[in-house]
C-alpha cells in the first residue's frame, strides 16, 4: 500500500470501529501483571499510539469472564498522555481467574483496548504482621507497636499483642485485643513485674487463623522510689493544720503508705510526728494535729513502698499564737426578788485551758471585772450557768460572764436586770358558803407571796363595806396556798361584807369584797 494512502485508512479505520485506532495491534499494550495477592494486584501498561487524537482517558478494565471493556470494572489513570503507567488494583476476590485489558479513550469517543492478560488472585491466607517496641526502659510497663502490612485476603477481625516471660508467647496466656483491620496499632503492655525479661508478639486473626509478628525481647528497669509533691498547707490553727500530696509515680512497686510528716526541725522523717492516708497513687488529704501555739513546724509529703520511703520538698508553717477565750453571748434564765440566773458560752479557749469561769456584777459599774463579785463555775469550754444571790430587790445590776486561761481574763457582753421589788401579796377569795344563819365557810387562796413571807392570812368581815383587820377576823395560818375560813355569830336578817387579807413583810394585802346577806 502507498505510503500516502495510509492516513486515509487508518481515518478510515477508526471512522468503521470505536475499538482501535492506528494500528490495532499496537495502540495499546497490557504490558504485565504483578504483585499478585488475595486482593489485588498491580498492573503495568502503554499506550504506544493516540492515531492523531488527544487522549482524554486511560486505564485498564477487567473482569471474571473474558475480554473485559470498561463497562466492567474500571481503574483510571490521573494522566491522559502516551506512554507507561502502572495501577493498583485492589478489592478482588481471593481465589479467582480474572481477565485484564488496557484501554485508552480519545475525544472523539474512540476506544483501543491492549492485549488480554489472565492472573488469578491467591486465596485466603494467614495475615503478615511485624512486631516493634519502644527503646525507653520501664519498671512496670511497654510501648508496643504492630505493622499488618497482608491482611491475607480477608478482614482482620481481631488483632493485638500476646507476651510472656518465657520465648514463643501466644494468644493462649497473657494477651490483649486492639480493635481490628488492617495497618498499624499499639498498646500500653502494663502490670508488668520490674527487673524481668519478657517476649512479645503482635498478632493477627481472620478466618484463616492466627498469625504472629516476630518476637522482640525486653527487659524492665528496677523499682525506684516513688515521686511526690505537698499541697500548700492551710486551715492554720493554734494546734491543727491541713495539708497533703499527690504521688505522681509509685516507682515501679504499690505504695502500701502515704500521708505527710512534721516535726519542729528541719527535714522531718516518719520517725517523727506523721499521719496515714491510704495507699496507691493519687492526691490524699492529711489533717495534722497536737500541734503547739505560735511555733515554725516543717512538713513533708511521704509514700513508702516496697524500695523505701520517699519525701516531697519541705515547706513551713507557723500556728496562730494564744489568745483570750472567745465568748458567745450571755443570756438570762430568770430573775426574781435577790436571785438571778445566768447562761454564757465560751466557744475559744484561746489554745490555752480554761482555768476559771464564772459572772461578775455590780450595781455601779456599768463593766463589772472580777475584782467585783463573782462565782466561780467550773473550768474549760462549752455551756454554763451561774446562779447571783444576795441581791437587794428592786435593784439595778449589771452582769458579764468571765473566763481565764494563761493568757488572761476575757469578759462577755454586759447584760443589766433589775431585781424584782418586794410587794403586797397577790390573792382572792374564791367562794362563800352558808352554813347557818349564823355561819358561813369562806374558801381563798393566796397565788403570791410579793417576795417576804406571808405570816398571817384569813378573812375579815363588818356589815359595813370594805372591811378591815380591825373589824372581825379569823387567823389561818401562814404562807400562800388556798385555805378554809369559818365565820360564826352572824345575825340573821343583816348584810355582811367579807374580804380575804393577808400580812407579809411589806404589809397587807385584801381581796375584793363579797357581800353576803344573811
Amino acid at each position: 500500500m502507498s505510503l500516502l494512502l495510509l492516513p486515509f485508512c487508518l481515518v478510515l479505520l477508526t471512522a468503521c470501529t470505536k475499538y482501535d485506532f492506528s494500528d490495532p495491534d499496537k495502540a495499546v499494550e497490557t504490558v504485565s501483571i504483578t504483585s499478585i495477592n488475595p486482593r489485588g494486584a498491580t498492573c503495568s501498561a502503554n499506550i504506544i499510539s493516540n492515531g492523531g487524537y488527544s487522549i482524554v482517558e486511560r486505564g485498564i478494565c477487567w473482569s471474571l469472564a473474558k475480554e473485559p471493556t470498561i463497562s466492567n470494572s474500571i481503574k483510571r489513570d490521573s494522566k491522559n498522555t502516551l506512554g507507561n503507567f502502572t495501577l493498583n488494583i485492589t478489592s478482588l476476590t481471593a481465589g479467582k481467574t480474572y481477565f485484564i485489558r488496557a484501554y485508552a479513550k480519545t475525544s472523539q469517543g474512540y476506544i483501543a483496548y491492549g492485549n488480554q492478560l489472565v492472573f488469578s488472585t491467591l486465596p485466603k491466607g494467614l495475615s503478615s504482621i511485624s512486631t516493634s517496641v519502644d527503646s525507653t526502659v520501664y519498671i512496670n510497663y511497654k510501648m508496643v507497636k504492630g505493622i499488618i502490612t497482608n491482611d491475607g485476603g480477608d478482614v482482620v477481625t481481631s488483632r493485638g499483642f500476646c507476651w510472656d516471660t518465657f520465648p514463643n508467647p501466644t494468644i493462649a496466656k497473657y494477651s490483649n485485643i486492639i480493635g481490628s483491620g488492617a495497618g498499624t496499632f499499639s498498646s500500653n503492655i502494663s502490670v508488668l513485674l520490674p527487673n524481668r525479661k519478657y517476649y512479645v508478639k503482635a498478632w493477627a486473626k481472620n478466618s484463616i487463623g492466627i498469625s504472629y509478628g516476630n518476637e522482640i525481647s525486653f527487659t524492665t528497669g528496677q523499682p525506684q522510689l516513688a515521686f511526690l509533691n505537698i499541697s500548700a498547707t492551710t486551715n492554720i490553727s493554734r494546734n491543727s493544720a491541713t495539708s497533703g500530696g499527690f504521688v505522681s509515680l509509685d516507682g515501679g512497686a504499690n505504695i502500701i503508705a502515704r500521708g505527710v510528716c512534721w516535726s519542729l526541725i528541719s527535714k522531718p522523717t516518719i520517725t517523727d510526728y506523721k499521719t496515714l492516708d491510704g495507699v496507691g497513687l493519687g492526691s490524699f488529704s492529711s489533717f495534722v494535729t497536737g500541734l503547739i501555739a505560735n511555733k515554725t513546724y516543717y512538713i513533708r509529703a511521704y509514700a513508702t513502698n516496697s524500695v523505701g520511703t520517699s519525701y516531697s520538698n519541705e515547706i513551713n508553717f507557723v500556728t496562730l499564737p494564744l489568745g483570750l477565750p472567745l465568748f458567745g453571748n450571755q443570756i438570762f434564765n430568770s430573775v426574781s426578788y435577790n436571785i438571778a440566773s445566768v447562761a454564757n458560752n465560751i466557744s475559744d479557749d484561746g489554745g490555752a485551758n480554761i482555768l476559771s469561769r464564772g459572772v461578775c456584777w455590780s450595781s455601779s459599774s456599768t463593766t463589772p471585772t472580777i475584782l467585783n463579785s463573782k462565782t466561780t463555775d467550773g473550768t474549760g469550754l462549752g455551756n454554763y450557768t451561774s446562779t447571783i444571790s444576795g441581791l437587794t430587790p428592786g435593784s439595778v445590776y449589771f452582769i458579764r460572764g468571765y473566763a481565764t486561761n494563761s493568757v488572761g481574763t476575757v469578759y462577755s457582753n454586759t447584760l443589766n436586770l433589775t431585781t424584782l421589788n418586794y410587794a403586797l401579796a397577790t390573792l382572792f377569795l374564791k367562794s362563800v358558803a352558808f352554813v347557818s344563819k349564823a355561819s358561813v365557810s369562806c374558801q381563798s387562796t393566796i397565788s403570791t407571796d410579793g417576795g417576804t413571807p406571808i405570816t398571817a392570812r384569813g378573812v375579815c368581815w363588818n356589815t359595813s363595806p370594805n372591811p378591815t383587820l380591825s373589824n372581825y377576823k379569823t387567823s389561818d395560818g401562814v404562807g400562800i396556798g388556798t385555805f378554809t375560813s369559818s365565820i360564826t355569830g352572824l345575825t340573821a336578817g343583816l348584810t355582811y361584807y367579807i374580804r380575804t387579807y393577808a400580812v407579809n413583810g411589806t404589809g397587807i394585802s385584801y381581796s375584793s369584797q363579797y357581800i353576803y346577806s344573811n
